[in-house]
């Protein structure tokens, strides 16, 4: 892949926090159709066999630099590496004049610049298979990009993914649109999804908590969280 033209960054956030300028992606941006500058990072394999490519995608409010050692470490065992700022967040543009407000009209535009990201990842015939890794909000916009796109990864790994959100006392969680239908495309049962999430949280919940996240999970609305 031609790096001539990329730049190099070493800047300051917005919010005053150091970036790590040693880190080995080189930097470049892109314009989206709706005119914003989009920043994305490319870091070839450093070892003589290169045994993919990673498409890493953040969480919300983070950052490229945030996942130095995660890009080095992969780097080192054979792994290129790509990845973006999410419009909002990092050193891509903002939609709001306050720039400590992160803010996102629909999560379709944060699909459309990683749409945009893969036809450039694609142009420069980036290693394969290519494999995505989401974090957080990322590891949910793979997923609903997955159900858009299901023919432009080779494997996915999620962790800690944003696939509901979690309200307090005896509501019922918020399953986010398209999840469901990505996380099966992927072949996980969103029942072990949910049941997983509930037994992180059972030693440290009331009884009378447990018993109303059971009767909104079970057929049998008796049926108590052993």
């Amino acid at each position: 892949m031609p790096v001539g033209a990329w730049i190099r960054f070493g800047c300051i956030l917005p919010n005053a926090m150091e970036i790590d300028t040693t880190m080995a992606l080189l930097f470049d941006t892109f314009t989206t159709r709706d005119h914003l500058a989009i920043r994305w990072g490319y870091a070839t394999a450093t070892t003589s066999h290169v045994r993919g490519t990673v498409l890493f995608l953040n969480g919300r409010t983070e950052y490229m630099e945030k996942y130095a050692e995660v890009v080095e470490e992969l780097n080192e065992r054979g792994f290129a590496v790509t990845s973006l700022d999410w419009r909002g967040q990092g050193l891509s543009d903002r939609m709001l004049t306050d720039s400590q407000k992160g803010h996102v009209a629909c999560f379709e535009d944060y699909l459309d610049d990683l749409d945009q990201l893969m036809t450039i990842v694609q142009r420069h015939g980036a290693p394969s298979p290519i494999i995505v890794l989401g974090h957080s909000m990322g590891g949910h916009m793979a997923l609903r990009f997955i159900e858009r796109h299901p023919e432009q990864f080779d494997r996915v790994i999620l962790t800690s993914p944003m696939i509901d959100i979690q309200l307090p006392g005896f509501l019922p969680g918020l399953r986010l649109p398209g999840t469901d239908r990505a996380i099966r495309r992927c072949g996980i049962d969103k029942r072990a999804v949910r049941r997983e999430r509930h037994v992180a949280d059972r030693a440290c919940m009331p009884v009378h908590l447990r018993n109303r996240l059971a009767r909104l999970d079970t057929p049998d609305p008796h049926r108590p969280i052993p």
